[in-house]
C-alpha cells in the first residue's frame, strides 16, 4: 500500500504561496487584458465620439445678434444696444442677422426684450418708420429726375424765378416711378408742406423739383429750409380744392416744357437734315 505523504506546516505555507503568486498573477494579467482589450478601446471610443460630437456642435454653431436691452418700438437700435452670440444654426429661423452692420440705420417695429435673438422682420429702415399718419402718395406735378428710378431717395424742392431754392421734404425713398409721376410714403406734416409750396409755386411761377441721393446709406436727410407760407395756408384752409387745381397748373407746365423741348429737338433735326440736302445739291466746280 501506498502511504500517504504529509506536508510539514511549512511546506503547505510555501505551496499556499506559489498558489497565491500564481492566482494573483493571473488575476492582474486578466485586468490588463480586461484594459487592453476592452477597457481601453471603449474609453478611446467614447473619447472619439465625444470629439465628434463637439467638432459637429461647433460646425453647427453661428454668431447672430441679440440685444442685451429692452428696445421700444419705434427706437432706433445702436452698438451698445446688441451683443454678438453663438447659436445652433438649426433652431434659428432664415431671416437671423449675423453681423453688426446689418443694424446700421434700423429701428425696431415692435418692442423687443433683452437677449432677444434679432431678425429682420423686427426691424424697419429708419426711413420707413411706420406713424399712424403716413401714407402712400403719388406724385404727378413735381419734375422728376430723368433717371430717377424706385429704390431712389429724393429731396423734393421749391425754387423760385430767381433761383432761389428750398428743401420742402426730405430723404424720401420712391416706392415706384411711371413716367412723370412717381410714387412715396409721406407724413401728414409732409403733405402740409406739400400743398402749401404746391399752391405757392403756381402762383408766382416757381417749381416743384426732386434731387437724388448719390450715397443714401451715408448722406444724412437734408434740413428742411422751406416755411409755411401763413397766407396760402389761410387759402388752403377756406379752399382745398385749389390744392388740386395748383397741382393741374403745374403738372401743364411740365408738359408744355417737355413738349417744346420735343418742338425743338424736331426742329434742330429738320434744319440739320435740310442743311445737309443743300450741301448735297451745291454745285461742283472742276478746275
Amino acid at each position: 500500500m501506498l502511504k500517504k505523504t504529509y506536508l510539514t506546516k511549512e511546506q503547505q505555507i510555501k505551496r499556499s504561496f506559489k498558489k497565491g503568486i500564481i492566482v494573483s498573477f493571473i488575476i492582474v494579467i486578466g485586468v490588463v487584458m480586461l484594459y487592453q482589450f476592452y477597457i481601453i478601446p471603449q474609453v478611446k471610443k467614447s473619447e472619439k465620439s465625444k470629439i465628434l460630437i463637439d467638432l459637429s456642435k461647433e460646425e453647427n454653431q453661428m454668431n447672430i445678434i441679440a440685444l442685451n436691452k429692452d428696445i421700444n418700438q419705434g427706437e432706433l437700435i445702436t452698438e451698445d444696444m446688441i451683443k454678438t452670440v453663438t447659436y445652433d444654426k438649426e433652431l434659428l429661423p432664415t431671416d437671423i442677422l449675423k453681423d453688426r452692420e446689418e443694424i446700421e440705420d434700423k429701428v425696431a417695429r415692435m418692442n423687443l426684450k433683452a437677449n432677444t435673438i434679432v431678425t429682420n422682420s423686427m426691424l424697419l429702415e429708419r426711413e420707413d418708420v411706420l406713424t399712424s399718419d403716413l401714407r402712400k402718395q403719388d406724385f404727378d406735378h413735381i419734375l422728376l429726375n430723368v433717371n430717377l428710378q424706385p429704390g431712389n431717395f429724393i429731396d423734393i424742392r421749391y425754387r423760385k424765378k430767381d433761383g432761389s431754392d428750398f428743401v420742402v421734404a426730405s430723404k424720401k425713398k420712391i416706392l415706384d416711378r411711371n413716367d412723370g409721376i412717381m410714387i412715396t410714403n409721406i407724413t401728414e406734416k409732409e403733405r402740409n408742406y406739400i400743398n402749401n409750396s404746391t399752391v405757392l409755386a403756381s402762383l408766382t411761377g416757381a417749381v416743384l423739383y426732386t434731387t437724388i441721393y448719390v450715397d443714401p446709406e451715408n448722406q444724412p436727410p437734408a434740413k428742411i429750409t422751406y416755411e409755411i407760407n401763413k397766407n396760402i395756408k389761410e387759402i388752403i384752409e377756406k379752399d382745398p380744392n385749389i390744392i388740386r387745381s395748383s397741382q393741374e397748373e403745374l403738372k401743364n407746365r411740365i408738359n408744355q416744357e417737355n413738349n417744346n423741348d420735343n418742338n425743338k429737338e424736331e426742329i434742330d433735326i429738320t434744319k440739320n437734315h435740310s442743311d445737309k440736302s443743300k450741301d448735297e445739291f451745291k454745285p461742283m466746280f472742276i478746275e
